[in-house]
Formats: structure tokens, C-alpha cells, sequence
């Protein structure tokens, strides 16, 4: 057996330990600094990240908004364009109908003013009846003439009747019963012409055939006018 004698050397071998604790410490701090670093690193991205999609969020959703406020644009514009072509043809039509009216009424006034008929106090010169919007409603107009050498003022009324079926049986209706409040006065008072116009409504169920007119002057008993006109052929 041999005896080997080996220094003795406290110190150095704290010292060694002294490094091995150091670098295992040294290690761990290492490794837990890599590993928050990583982490830190991993959230800044994941935020960065989240900003990015938020940012385009925002600019998508301001892009959206844009959108449909030319699209709010675009069809309330599309809107007045079609309510203006729409009373551009109620304007056309009115127009139209106007025009229409007004040559029935220079035919009328025309047949008026070619009668040669020497007409002794006042006389009704023309009448007319025409469809007023449906239901049984008609515009009526009548043109009242007088003619006299003393140039007198005609003081009187105008008696209308309208007479036709009403079931199976012949009924007569008085155009003042039947006569909306806004029309012209059947009473009169005028010296050369006057005009007399409104609207009638009929009943359902009555079917006129029939219209007798007759003028009366005050303080005459007997009509100066009395005429009865064909239903059928004073409707325009």
C-alpha cells in the first residue's frame, strides 16, 4: 500500500464551491431573464399585433360609414329625381286637362256667341255637364243671357231639375239639394252675362236621364227660358 499525501487547501476548495454556486445562479438568473424577456417580447408583438387589426378596424369602419353616407346620398337623390318626374307628369297632365277644358270652353262660349236667337230677358244660352272625379260627382256650368233695349240689370233664379230611375221608379232631384256648398248661387243678377258653375253629387243609386232648366225673372210668373236637355248628350 502506498500513502500519498495531498495538500491540504481549505480555502480552494470554498473558492471552487463558491463558483459552482455562482455559475448554477448564474444560470438560473439566465434562463429566468430569457424567459420574461421572451415573454415581454411575445406580449409586445401580441399588442402590436392587436393594434394593427384595431387600427384596420377603425379605418374599415370609417371606410363603412363613408360608404353609406354616398349610398344615403345616392338614394335620396335617386328620390327627389323620381318625385321630380313625378310632378313633372301631374304638372303635364293638369296642363293637359287645363288646355282640354279650355277649348271646351271656347266651343261653348263660340256656340254662344253664333246664336242668332233674339233672346227677350234672361235666357240660359248654354249648359254643360261633365264627370268630376267618379262616385257619381259632375261639374255642372251654365251661361245665362240677357238681351233687352233698356240695358237693365236681370233680377231672378235659375229652377234645374234633374229627373231619372231610382229603382223601378221615375224620381226627380233638385239641383240645390244636390249642389256642394262651394257652388255658384242659382239666384241671379246681372245685366248682359253671367256664368253659373259647381259640382253635384248624385246618389248611388240613381240613374239620371233627364235635366229640365227653366229661368225665372222677378215679378213674372211665367218662365223666359224653358228647356229640357238629354243627359247623355250635355256630359263632355
Amino acid at each position: 500500500m502506498k500513502l500519498v499525501i495531498k495538500p491540504h487547501r481549505p480555502r480552494q476548495r470554498v473558492l471552487v464551491a463558491i463558483g459552482i454556486v455562482l455559475t448554477v445562479i448564474g444560470a438560473t438568473a439566465t434562463a429566468f431573464h430569457y424567459g420574461h424577456w421572451r415573454s415581454i417580447v411575445n406580449s409586445m408583438t401580441t399588442a402590436s399585433l392587436k393594434r394593427g387589426i384595431m387600427d384596420d378596424y377603425v379605418d374599415l369602419k370609417q371606410h363603412n360609414e363613408e360608404l353609406l353616407k354616398i349610398r344615403a346620398k345616392l338614394e335620396r337623390a335617386a328620390e327627389i329625381d323620381q318625385y321630380a318626374r313625378i310632378d313633372q307628369q301631374k304638372t303635364i297632365s293638369a296642363m293637359q286637362s287645363e288646355i282640354a277644358d279650355l277649348r271646351l270652353e271656347l266651343a261653348f262660349y263660340r256656340d254662344i256667341l253664333s246664336s242668332t236667337v233674339a233672346a227677350t230677358g234672361p235666357h240660359v244660352q248654354g249648359f254643360k255637364l261633365r264627370d268630376y272625379g267618379g262616385g257619381g260627382r259632375y261639374q255642372y256650368r251654365l251661361v245665362l243671357t240677357h238681351v233687352n233695349k233698356d240695358d237693365k240689370v236681370a233680377n231672378g233664379y235659375v229652377d234645374v231639375e234633374i229627373r231619372g230611375q231610382r229603382g223601378d221608379a221615375t224620381h226627380k232631384l233638385a239641383l240645390a239639394d244636390l249642389a256642394e256648398p262651394d257652388s255658384g248661387d242659382l239666384a241671379f243678377n246681372f245685366k248682359h252675362f253671367r256664368r253659373i258653375e259647381g259640382v253635384l253629387q248624385l246618389p248611388d243609386d240613381f240613374a239620371p236621364e233627364e235635366v229640365h232648366v227653366a229661368v225665372y225673372e222677378d215679378g213674372r210668373k211665367k218662365s223666359s227660358f224653358n228647356k229640357i236637355y238629354d243627359w247623355a248628350k250635355i256630359i263632355n
